[in-house]
């Protein structure tokens, strides 16, 4: 299942064209996630790649997908990517209710940060701002 209107469809396909990005998913079998709860959900390597380089990171997929594991939807993995680049501005608020270790969450926002350029990162923004408006799983 995944969280989709016309809206989003043409955010996602905007962003990946317009910024020549390609998004690749590959699954991985089931993995405990790294952050509580430490259940084991449907683990996938994601790969955004431009000309110039690759930004390659573990995603899993929780509840929705454990039905039919399917490819994560780009913008559901935009979406998080959009909220971790900010993360180190309201760190204690995302690192407290995980229990989530500070230096892990900075360290992937910086690794964010260093891949995606300021006009990236805001389209990413928009994007992720599109979920209050969405319908949710269908």
């Amino acid at each position: 299942m995944h969280i989709h209107t016309d809206a989003i469809t043409k955010a996602v396909d905007e962003f990946f064209s317009c910024h020549e990005l390609q998004f690749h998913a590959v699954f991985h079998g089931t993995k405990a996630c790294p952050w509580p709860p430490h259940g084991t959900d449907t683990h996938y390597v994601v790969t955004i790649e431009r000309n110039d380089g690759r930004l390659e990171f573990d995603y899993w997929v929780g509840v929705y997908y454990k039905q039919a594991p399917e490819p994560p939807c780009q913008y559901c993995v935009l979406a998080c990517i959009a909220g971790d680049i900010d993360a180190a501005d309201f760190i204690e608020d995302v690192c407290r209710p995980y229990q989530i270790d500070h230096l892990h969450i900075l360290g992937w926002a910086d690794r964010l940060r260093g891949f995606f350029t300021e006009e990236e990162r805001e389209g990413l923004r928009e994007i992720r701002s599109l979920y209050c408006h969405a319908p949710r799983f269908t």
